[in-house]
């Protein structure tokens, strides 16, 4: 859901500059992620595709407003999402 804007004002224009937070955390240690994109669709598939499990706390900021986590996974799974995405793996097998 989103934090501060209407839950599908950016579902028009996934265009827009964006910044991605995080948390990182390793053990005890939190250390803050920061990145910017050109596009919130570039910030989306990095958010899901490339940030490691341990991230949490991951919030998009646009023009529009603040993204959560989950409204994040929403977009980016969205009909409209306009980038290729990652082909899910494969599981793997053992031989028998």
């Amino acid at each position: 859901m989103s934090i501060d804007a209407e839950d599908d004002t950016i579902d028009r224009d996934y265009e827009t500059e964006a910044e991605l937070f995080a948390v990182q955390r390793q053990g005890r240690k939190r250390d803050l992620f920061y990145r910017r994109f050109d596009s919130a669709a570039e910030a989306m598939r990095f958010a899901v595709e490339e940030m490691p499990a341990t991230a949490s706390n991951l919030v998009l900021e646009t023009e529009f407003g603040r993204f959560d986590a989950a409204t994040i996974r929403r977009m980016y799974a969205a009909d409209a999402f306009p980038l290729a995405r990652r082909a899910p793996e494969a599981p793997q097998t053992t031989p028998a």
